[in-house]
């Protein structure tokens, strides 16, 4: 057996920021990345699983938006800048339920 680690390229972004969010189902939600180094002219970021309802700003790596599923939702966030692709993180989002009780 043979095991490799294949480490990013020097100087590529590194997220530093919580790895969990939580959100309600129809009430906007915003998870913003902090990656180091920052080079705002280059910054990209890709992200995978989203939940429904939640877009990603690819140049701010924000992901933001309404959601319309309850769930955990482990989102792969990946940041990029010139000097190449950063290690990918997983993000988990917690989407709760909007529950409402009738007062009487």
């Amino acid at each position: 057996t043979l095991d490799l680690f294949i480490s990013p390229a020097a100087n590529t972004p590194v997220i530093t920021s919580s790895r969990t969010a939580t959100g309600t189902i129809g009430v906007a939600f915003i998870y913003t990345p902090v990656a180091t180094p920052v080079a705002p002219a280059t910054d990209k970021y890709l992200a995978s699983g989203l939940p429904g309802g939640l877009g990603l700003n690819s140049t701010t790596g924000v992901i933001g938006g309404t959601p319309n599923i309850s769930g955990t939702f482990k989102v792969i966030l990946t940041p990029a800048n010139s000097n190449g692709v950063g290690a990918p993180v997983t993000i988990v989002i917690t989407i709760l339920p909007n529950v409402t009780f009738g007062g009487g």
